[in-house]
C-alpha cells in the first residue's frame, strides 16, 4: 500500500534530502526536528520505507510504502479490547501522563482508567511541575514524553523527584532508545516504553514498574 505527499514549496538541496530523516536533524533557528523522524521510525516498525523526491524550485515528494498485512495479530494503537488476565493488571494508584500529542494522552488515559488507575493527562511538563507541586502525595507514577520543550521529560523527571522522591517514572518515545541516550535525553537505567507500543505492553509496563516501586519502598 503506498501513500503519497506532494507539496508546491520551495523544495531541498540534496545535502538538506540526505539529512532530513536523522534525528534533531533541523533547518530552523528554533525547534526539534521530530517530525521526519518519527514518521521514518514508525514507518520502519510497520515493515515499511519512505521515500523522498525533492528539487529546489520544484517542491517535494513522500511516498510512504507500507505492507498490505501487519503480522502478528495485534496493531499497534488498537481501540478495541486488549485481550489478557485483566485482574492482575488493575490498579488504583495515580499516574500523571505528559505528552504533547492530544491522541496519544486521550490513548493512555482512557486506557490506564479502564483498568483502575487514577489517571491526570497533560500536554507540558510545567503543567506537570505545578500539579506536582501542589498534590505531590497523589502520583506514584510519572509516564513522560521524552523530547519536548522547553521541559524534556528528563528534566521533568528531575523535578518530580524533588517533589515527590518516591514517584515512579515511565519515559517514552517515538526515537529509539540508543538515539536518546546518545542525545543525553535518556539514563542508560530509566524504564523506557517505546512507541507506538501495543496496549497491553503499556498496561503491562505501567502495572510492573509500580509493583517494583512498592517492593523497593518496603
Amino acid at each position: 500500500m503506498g501513500i503519497e505527499v506532494s507539496d508546491s514549496g520551495v523544495g531541498m538541496r540534496s545535502e538538506v534530502a540526505a539529512q532530513v530523516f536523522e534525528p534533531f536533524y533541523t533547518t530552523k533557528a528554533h525547534g526539534t526536528g521530530l517530525g521526519l523522524a518519527s514518521v521514518m521510525g514508525i514507518v520502519h516498525q510497520s515493515g515499511g520505507r519512505v521515500t523522498l523526491a525533492s528539487e529546489p524550485g520544484c517542491g517535494s515528494t513522500f511516498e510512504v510504502l507500507l505492507p498490505v498485512g501487519m503480522q502478528g495479530g495485534e496493531e499497534a494503537w488498537p481501540l478495541e479490547a486488549v485481550r489478557f488476565d485483566e485482574k492482575l493488571l488493575r490498579g488504583h494508584e495515580g499516574v500523571l501522563v505528559v505528552d504533547e500529542h492530544v491522541d496519544v494522552r486521550s490513548l493512555v488515559m482512557r486506557t490506564l482508567s479502564d483498568f483502575g488507575y487514577d489517571v491526570v493527562a497533560l500536554p507540558d511538563a510545567r503543567s506537570a511541575v505545578a500539579l506536582l507541586g501542589s498534590h505531590p502525595e497523589r502520583f506514584q507514577l510519572l509516564m513522560t514524553d521524552v523530547v519536548m520543550a522547553p521541559l524534556s521529560g528528563r528534566q521533568l523527571a528531575e523535578f518530580a523527584h524533588e517533589l515527590a522522591p518516591s514517584i515512579a517514572v515511565i519515559f517514552s518515545s517515538g526515537y529509539s532508545a540508543s538515539v536518546l541516550r546518545e542525545r543525553s535525553f535518556l539514563d542508560d537505567d530509566a524504564r523506557f516504553l517505546a512507541k507506538p507500543y501495543r496496549l497491553t505492553h503499556l498496561v503491562q509496563s505501567v502495572r510492573d514498574t509500580l509493583n517494583e516501586r512498592s517492593a523497593t519502598a518496603t
